[in-house]
């Protein structure tokens, strides 16, 4: 981790002065969340509150697979969603909600706000972690001991990741995308079929998705309206479904759910987003450094990163103490933003 992103972790401790909320009495909905009815689905906390509850994970799962009659999920076991690379220079990766069924086929969902740099070699990356964790798991399932025995040495189970993003990637045209392993000679048939069907990539993107709510006709499609608009709802829309009606209740903003909001408020300039900013930062930092000296690159891009931070901030509604004391800018360059 940078040095950067390092300050950027103790710098977070000034978020707490606007966290500090759940112990008022009465409950007040913090200031960044007046006017709102429902939490954000896809900030951090609130996604994993949402897909904790194993009948809505197994309905999001069923409609975003398309799966019917005998095919359907029925029931599902949920996984460690920590995971190392087992090398000196990574960090531990956590998958924000990883699953397995009963017959091995085991599910990464990721719920990404903002892209970055190296966005594809993170899924593909995750999808390898994902197939080596599903692996161990496949081999240590004592609950299906006869199966184990069969199982062959470098036997996979069927994997799925699967993104949800909050943003456009311009390359893809429509708001779902299936990534698979084809043969190169295949290339032009339309027939062309896998090589394998054991490692699977969807990605959803948000932006593109425009159906209104009188335009929805299958699971997918509700499911991604409500992520995407359940933030600006002000009452739960007509869904024709019981289990949409019980997460738009599960995230409802009420003071039953002050843990939860507590958590989502900080979630709102997250960790993950403001290293995602140093990242593109640093990278552009360096490119510059090749021509002007990698000291100076990287100058101009750690300046690059905070001011970046500081707008997110200030989109987001911060107080200009807490952005100074974040993004370590002065008030006047805060306000020349």
């Amino acid at each position: 981790m940078s040095t950067n992103s390092k300050k950027i972790n103790r710098n977070t401790e000034a978020l707490q002065n606007i966290n500090n909320f759940q112990n008022q009495e009465p409950f007040q909905v913090p200031e960044i969340l007046r006017g709102k009815t429902f939490l954000d689905p896809t900030y951090d906390s609130s996604f994993k509150e949402l897909f904790s509850d194993k009948k809505m994970l197994i309905h999001f799962l069923n409609g975003i697979l398309h799966l019917e009659g005998e095919q359907v999920i029925i029931d599902i076991e949920y996984r460690d969603s920590a995971y190392g690379f087992g090398l000196p220079y990574s960090k531990m990766v956590r998958f924000d909600v990883r699953a397995m069924t009963k017959d091995e086929k085991t599910f990464d969902i990721e719920m990404q706000r903002s892209r970055h740099s190296d966005f594809e070699d993170r899924a593909i990356l995750y999808s390898a972690m994902l197939a080596v964790s599903a692996k161990m798991d496949l081999d240590n399932n004592v609950l299906n001991l006869e199966r184990v025995q069969k199982i062959g040495r470098y036997e996979i189970p069927q994997i799925f990741s699967i993104w949800i993003c909050k943003f456009n990637r311009p390359e893809n045209h429509h708001y779902r995308e299936e990534w698979a392993l084809y043969r190169k000679s295949d290339i032009g048939n339309k027939a062309v079929l896998p090589v394998s069907d054991k490692i699977n990539y969807i990605f959803i993107e948000l932006p593109k998705f425009e159906k209104s709510l009188k335009e929805l006709q299958t699971a997918e499609e509700r499911w991604l309206y409500l992520l995407k608009n359940m933030p600006e709802e002000k009452s739960k829309p007509e869904l024709h479904d019981s289990i949409f009606e019980e997460a738009y209740e599960k995230l409802r903003i009420r003071a039953e759910s002050s843990n939860l909001i507590t958590k989502v408020v900080t979630d709102m300039v997250t960790e993950a987003e403001i290293e995602c900013r140093l990242d593109d930062s640093y990278k552009e930092g360096i490119e510059q450094g090749i021509e002007q000296g990698i000291e100076q690159g990287f100058e101009k891009g750690s300046q690059n990163a905070k001011r970046e931070m500081a707008k997110a901030m200030l989109k987001k509604g911060l107080s200009m103490s807490d952005i100074i004391a974040i993004s370590g800018l002065s008030e006047d360059e805060v306000k020349s933003l």
